[in-house]
Parts: structure tokens; C-alpha cells; sequence
């Protein structure tokens, strides 16, 4: 039976939404020297250490955005008085990305 206490993705009502942002340093982005531009569709890979599993979910702490530290970002962008709710934030957009940590099946 599953443990009731750490809701899973599915569940928790503080899941990514739709509009949610995060700070992703542009110059990570570049392709073939182009950086994007509002609206273009990106790939980011996020960095972080296992913190916990529950049944078939895999809870993830981030460290760093396309190989830049997060700490860094957050200070870039201005968003470092809220870090905890940022990495909660990340964490559940990890949790949504369908591929299970390590590869697939």
C-alpha cells in the first residue's frame, strides 16, 4: 500500500501550471549560435539528486539548469528570495516530464 503522506504528481495541487516559468540562462539555449525568441519551443535539462522514492515516483531536487548551478540563475534573475517555492516548482515540472529518471524502459 501506498504511503498517504507525499502526494504524487498526479495528485498534489502545487503541480506546474500551464504558465509557470522558470529562469533558464539564454545563452544555454543558443542553436548554431541563434539564441530563441518568444514563442520558439526550447529543450532544457534539469540537474538534481534523487531525494526520494515512493512507489513509482522519483522525487528530485534540482541543482543546476543546462549545466549552470541554480543558485546562479536565481540570482540572475532576481528570484532568489523564493528558492524553495522554485525548486518545488521544478521538481513537479521534472515529475511531469514522462521519462522516468535514468533513461526509460
Amino acid at each position: 500500500m501506498a504511503d498517504e503522506s507525499m502526494q504524487t504528481p498526479d495528485e498534489g495541487s502545487d503541480l506546474i501550471e500551464p504558465d509557470d516559468q522558470i529562469p533558464v540562462r539564454i545563452d544555454s539555449l543558443e542553436a548554431d549560435g541563434v539564441r530563441p525568441s518568444v514563442g520558439d519551443t526550447v529543450t532544457i535539462r534539469v540537474e538534481g539528486t534523487v531525494k526520494e522514492i515512493r512507489d513509482d515516483c522519483v522525487y528530485v531536487t534540482p541543482e543546476k539548469i543546462n549545466d549552470t548551478d541554480l543558485n546562479e540563475i536565481l540570482a540572475e534573475s532576481g528570484n532568489q528570495g523564493d528558492e524553495e517555492d522554485m525548486l518545488r516548482e521544478m521538481s513537479s515540472e521534472a515529475d511531469q516530464a514522462g521519462m522516468p529518471v535514468g533513461g526509460g524502459y
